[in-house]
């Protein structure tokens, strides 16, 4: 079953943006997966069922 998604655009500082990439990089991920990990992680959210 495909989960929904939603396209969004988002301005940050360039320096963001490069640390982004590069955890990305680390994490051996997609950028967008690594900004939703962030989000999750940092907000604190958590869908019913699903780790943050």
């Amino acid at each position: 079953m495909e989960t929904e998604k939603v396209r969004m655009t988002v301005a940050m500082p360039p320096s963001l943006a490069e640390h982004l990439r590069q955890k990305a990089i680390d994490n051996d991920r997609p950028l967008s997966r690594e900004i939703v990990r962030a989000l999750k992680e940092g907000s604190g959210w958590q869908k019913d069922g699903e780790a943050a």
